[in-house]
């Protein structure tokens, strides 16, 4: 009730939690799978709902790394060998969909991250896989286009061009 009542305590809550994780090792076994278990039981789906990508993140991965070291240290090994080479893929591909945009004298803003190690596994488990060689999407790219506007109200036309110049690329 608390919660529906005042948003600040989600937040001052979120932050205790954040902190908690961050500094789980501090704490006895028990009390670590515990607070990993409630966090992504509990913490993570209200994050996820309220838009709270970033901290959705960082929570599943802090958990899924209390919660399962050895998958973890799995998929952090596979992704220490990629390394430097995901980072310079994910540079080149944000600059080729500027250029491409611009060309057609789009502007917009293109973001790019990599996927969560919690994400990356669930992925690997849902596929029925081991190697992260074996799926493609271990980074995600946003294209973001100004607001629009007709007659009607919000226009959403420009976001289908804007996606059949990428498709045409």
């Amino acid at each position: 009730l608390s919660l529906a009542k005042d948003l600040r305590v989600v937040f001052i809550k979120f932050a205790c939690r954040l902190y908690d994780m961050r500094r789980i090792e501090e704490r006895e076994l028990e009390e670590q799978k515990h607070l990993a278990r409630e966090t992504l039981d509990v913490f993570v789906p209200i994050a996820s709902r309220l838009g709270m990508y970033q901290l959705k993140g960082e929570l599943e991965d802090l958990s899924f790394r209390c919660l399962m070291p050895e998958s973890y240290m799995s998929i952090h090994q596979q992704l220490l060998e990629q390394g430097k080479m995901r980072v310079e893929w994910i540079d080149y591909a944000k600059k080729s969909l500027l250029t491409i945009l611009s060309k057609d004298g789009i502007q917009a803003q293109v973001e790019a991250r990599l996927k969560g190690y919690y994400s990356i596994y669930i992925k690997l488990k849902k596929k029925n896989k081991t190697s992260i060689d074996e799926i493609f999407d271990l980074f995600a790219i946003r294209v973001i286009l100004p607001d629009q506007m007709s007659d009607n109200g919000e226009s959403i036309g420009h976001l289908y061009t804007v996606l059949g110049i990428i498709h045409k690329h």
